[in-house]
């Protein structure tokens, strides 16, 4: 199974470059340093995750496997995006300020 797995990963890979090259030529350009910028806070915030999750599960050991996964999966996604948050991705921004923009225009149409 390992093989299958590492040949799908690499034939992905593959792909994914291909791709950005054709991107890249139809868009003339595609902002690099963007991201790069982009991938490497990405991967600290998930680092931070793994250890956050890793920590959780050595403390959790004698709890029901249900509990700990469902806590490990919520305790993820909050280190998570704070991470994601305290490292000014851009498009947390965008994406709160989108959230607002729903809510606030249902807030305004429901009242009276």
């Amino acid at each position: 199974h390992g093989g299958l797995a590492l040949g799908n990963s690499l034939a992905t890979a593959l792909e994914m470059a291909g791709l950005l090259v054709l991107m890249r030529r139809r868009l003339h350009g595609l902002e690099g340093k963007g991201i790069w910028n982009a991938i490497w806070k990405a991967g600290l915030a998930a680092l931070g995750m793994s250890a956050a999750v890793y920590a959780w599960n050595t403390q959790s050991s004698g709890q029901p496997a249900w509990l700990s996964a469902a806590a490990g999966v919520i305790l993820g996604g909050l280190v998570y995006g704070l991470m994601i948050s305290l490292l000014r991705v851009p498009e947390v921004r965008e994406l709160s300020q989108t959230l607002l923009g729903v809510v606030r225009r249902r807030i305004t149409r429901e009242a009276p």
